[in-house]
């Protein structure tokens, strides 16, 4: 029903009293059985989860997908923008045999940069 890295809520009749509507889940796993392995992100946390949870998967809706491996954190493709509080950059490149992206900033310096994943996610750097 789910794929890893889809982004989930809790169908509004399964809900706690006081519990927020919006909070956003992504599928770590869909065991195919009738239960889905989801997590809660701490944003720009690239080595921990605030929770990570089985639930039956009628209790939850899709509303959106991020691309994620395994640890939970995102990977880009060509021509993606990605922005954090400093600016915008578009991924130019990618060397698999280094793990390596290059990336551009937007605007009027275009200069570029070499990084991982991992310090795009340490920056705070997300799909937009």
């Amino acid at each position: 029903m789910f794929s890893p890295g889809d982004i989930v809520k809790i169908q509004p009749n399964w809900l706690d009293k006081g519990e927020d509507p919006n909070t956003e889940y992504i599928v770590r796993e869909d065991w195919g059985n009738g239960k889905v392995e989801v997590y809660l992100p701490k944003p720009n946390d690239i080595l921990a989860f605030k929770g990570i949870w089985t639930w039956a998967d009628t209790t939850m809706y899709k509303v959106g997908h991020v691309n994620i491996m395994k640890d939970g954190i995102e990977y880009y493709n060509i021509d993606d923008v990605l922005a954090n509080d400093i600016g915008t950059v578009i991924v130019t490149d990618y060397d698999a045999n280094k793990r390596l992206y290059t990336l551009t900033w937007a605007g009027k310096n275009q200069s570029s940069f070499t990084t991982t994943r991992f310090d795009l996610n340490s920056q705070g750097f997300r799909r937009v």
